[in-house]
């Protein structure tokens, strides 16, 4: 019989509670659920519990209270596990499981900051080979410029960015190659960092419409001509772009704008423009015979006003 059988077959009454230990004892997921429907330590399963590195940290902090002495040949080779045990269970250092920490970049940031309090010396050597990692080792534990890593983080546009904007607190030149080529992160340099255009990067943001519209608006602060034969044909944002960049009409753009929906009628409303003739026509028949139709109400405005 399966362990989590013989649990079941024993909560149902069809199996003695001590025939069914034996069997479901030795699987470390069931002997668990035991204990916590017992809310206490299940003795006679600690010997499989233990082989179980996240299973054995967790009985460690909620059933014994304390370090579980026999699971810790288990716990201290799952990096993971081993920071978990440290932090919540230990509450403070775990010698017999740095050298398993230390390669887990993500980890071993984490080791540093919430258990040692300090530098992971050991780890840095493979810290520093994760840019992501690294920078936030940078910020939550060395607090401050950390130059050995700088070339890894460098390349990575997301970390370069930050990297720039939270712990030089300056342009950073070196990363500049990487952090123009990836739109979204060279909009957030230009506006969190240069604070102002940044000519070189255009080219690529340009390209993404979204922040094409974002840096004409919040860093150019008008309008961003090299970028609007991308925006124009995007309704929605040709639409943002209208109000927030252009303010005005923009007759390029009229060919996406005025498609007849919500959007194009409040646009000839504002703008005094009129809707392509098919649709224009359509506009008045739909009006003449108060249709059941969207935006009924905008469109006898527009109908209104051509009169």
């Amino acid at each position: 019989m399966e362990p989590k059988e013989a649990h079941k077959a024993a909560r149902s009454g069809e199996m003695r509670w001590t025939d069914a230990i034996e069997i479901f004892k030795k699987d470390p997921q069931t002997a668990f659920d035991y204990a916590s429907e017992n809310r206490s330590r299940f003795l006679e399963a600690e010997e499989y519990i233990k082989t179980n590195a996240e299973l054995a940290c967790a009985y460690a902090q909620r059933f014994i209270n304390g370090r579980f002495p026999e699971a810790e040949e288990y716990i201290k080779k799952d990096a993971q596990q081993a920071y978990n045990y440290a932090r919540y269970v230990i509450k403070g250092r775990f010698p017999e499981a740095e050298e398993h920490i230390k390669i887990n970049p993500a980890v071993a940031c984490n080791y540093a900051d919430s258990v040692l309090d300090e530098r992971f010396l050991e780890a840095e050597e493979f810290i520093k080979q994760d840019p992501r990692i690294a920078f936030e080792y940078a910020r939550r534990v060395i607090r401050g410029r950390w130059i050995e890593a700088e070339d890894h983080i460098k390349i990575d546009a997301q970390s370069a960015y930050l990297y720039a904007r939270d712990i030089l607190d300056r342009r950073w030149e070196e990363a500049e190659e990487y952090i123009k080529k990836q739109p979204d992160y060279a909009c957030a340099y230009a506006r969190n960092v240069i604070r102002g255009r940044w000519e070189e990067a255009e080219p690529f943001i340009k390209n993404e419409v979204f922040e094409a519209f974002g840096y004409a608006k919040d860093i150019i602060r008008g309008r961003f001509l090299e970028a609007e034969s991308l925006i124009k044909k995007n309704l929605s944002i040709a639409f943002d772009y209208v109000e927030e960049v252009v303010k005005g009409r923009w007759i390029e753009a009229e060919d996406t704008i005025l498609n007849g929906k919500k959007k194009s009628l409040e646009y000839c409303l504002r703008y005094n423009a009129k809707l392509p003739e098919a649709i224009h026509n359509k506009v008045l028949t739909e009006v003449a015979f108060d249709s059941k139709v969207p935006n009924l109400d905008l469109k006898k405005k527009y109908v209104n006003r051509i009169k």
